[in-house]
């Protein structure tokens, strides 16, 4: 469901008219339901080993949180956290550091443990 609403399901059968007409009639509700449940999907992922699929879903989680003004609550240090530690199984050194300077930066948050993550990642 995700895929179709995002446009990306070109592998799949081309939906049937009236399934195009619902998503495209509920476009808003769908986004606002999968951005809802986003949050357990990318603790889902992190849980089966699927971390690239915990990344994608965490970058979207945190820009949907920062579109809806929610970035001073635990929801969101949890989303960056769950999706450093996604990085750090794929050992991905320099995304935790971009997310850091993200956080600092556009969010004006500091999370001193995404320095100790990178490192980490980096196999230092």
């Amino acid at each position: 469901m995700y895929n179709a609403s995002d446009g990306t399901a070109s592998a799949l059968i081309a939906p049937s008219k009236p399934v195009r007409s619902f998503f495209h009639t509920n476009k808003s509700t769908c986004h606002e339901w999968l951005s809802r449940n986003r949050s357990a999907v990318v603790a889902v992922a992190l849980r089966a080993g699927m971390a690239s699929c915990a990344v994608r879903h965490g970058y979207t989680l945190l820009q949907d949180l920062l579109d809806l003004g929610n970035t001073k609550g635990s929801e969101f240090e949890n989303a960056v956290l769950q999706v450093a530690w996604a990085l750090l199984k794929l050992k991905q050194s320099e995304p935790i550091q971009g997310l850091y300077v993200w956080c600092r930066d556009i969010i004006g948050i500091k999370f001193p443990c995404l320095k100790a993550m990178a490192d980490q990642a980096a196999g230092k």
